[in-house]
């Protein structure tokens, strides 16, 4: 099972620099495999042995990882694509008041007005949207960096 060299000897595989991906390119080769049992736990398997299944059966399991999070990804991006556009309809409808307000603010200013009090509260009220406005807009572009990343 083991590979001998002329003296009878059992020979050690070698470990190359770069890693050695298997054929589909996830995962380890074979030999590097072999190289890494000889390596860490100085034992020389050779290439029949059949403990290097595992290699191919955990090389398998990569691919579906991999197939798994990229379906993961997709729905992510959809999740957050659908999301962002009801966040973004929200704000849309509440730029609307907010717009009448700033208008409505506008024209009372140019007027002499009795009251202060009122003109206060909606332009706390304008500040408040400003505020959320500017918070989701920022939450949803750090989502869209996340994801895309």
């Amino acid at each position: 099972m083991n590979e001998q060299n002329e003296h009878g000897q059992a020979e050690m595989p070698t470990v190359e620099a770069e890693p050695v991906l298997a054929d589909d390119g996830r995962g380890i080769s074979l030999e590097e495999a072999r190289a890494l049992l000889a390596m860490k736990h100085n034992l020389l398997v050779g290439k029949d042995d059949p403990i290097l299944m595992l290699v191919t059966l955990m090389n398998a399991y990569l691919t579906e990882i991999e197939k798994q999070h990229k379906r993961h990804e997709k729905a992510m991006v959809a999740l957050l694509t659908h999301e962002t556009g009801k966040m973004q309809q929200m704000l849309a409808t509440t730029f609307q008041p907010g717009q009448k307000a700033i208008e409505a603010e506008a024209s009372q200013s140019a007027k002499p007005s009795s009251s202060s009090d009122s003109s206060s509260k909606s332009g706390s009220k304008l500040v408040d949207i400003l505020l959320y406005a500017g918070l989701g807009a920022f939450l949803a572009s750090m989502i869209f960096w996340w994801v895309l990343k």
